[in-house]
């Protein structure tokens, strides 16, 4: 039997497969099909493929699930209640992040952290910042929102975003951050 990874075919059919040797080698004529707790269970040759599972990362709106990260909870009450205008403005964000140059996503963050009135959005670019760490110009993004933001929802993701990037810059800001407060 050839099995796709994870597939509910494979699966069903492994267990009808199962169940008729199990059934097949205990029951020898209908008379004799009385299952119990005592009935003994036959060893059963099925070789059970090995798979290979990749899970991506997901974005439900803000809640960001990143199977080697921990769970984004901050997010949720940040993007409730959103006028439909944040949601388009939101949504336009995050796709010049996923299809524009690195230049164009950059620019597009800087403008919405400095100078945007919606936490949302300014959390939302805080949190596309994590995909260009590597970048100067994203550090001291995240240094000013970190330091300076309204929004403490908005400073704590901006930490935990310097904190993860591993940038020795990161560092020292996260240790200004620290002597200030």
């Amino acid at each position: 039997m050839t099995c796709k990874p994870i597939s509910m075919n494979c699966i069903w059919t492994t267990w009808i497969l199962i169940s008729a040797a199990w059934k097949t080698s205990t029951c020898r004529s209908p008379d004799q099909c009385q299952y119990s707790a005592d009935s003994p269970i036959p060893a059963i040759d099925v070789q059970i493929p090995d798979i290979d599972v990749h899970i991506p990362d997901f974005d439900f709106d803000g809640m960001n699930f990143n199977f080697n990260r921990h769970w984004d909870y901050h997010a949720p009450g940040m993007f409730k209640n959103l006028t439909e205008q944040e949601e388009l403005r939101l949504e336009a964000l995050r796709s010049v992040v996923r299809k524009g140059s690195d230049r164009e996503a950059l620019a597009a963050l800087e403008k919405v952290l400095k100078g945007d009135d919606s936490p949302a959005l300014r959390y939302e670019a805080v949190r596309q910042l994590e995909h260009f760490t590597d970048e100067e110009a994203a550090i001291k993004l995240l240094g000013d929102a970190a330091k300076n933001d309204s929004h403490v929802k908005v400073r704590k993701k901006a930490i935990q975003v310097l904190g993860r990037s591993g940038d020795p810059r990161a560092v020292e800001i996260l240790e200004e951050v620290i002597r200030e407060n």
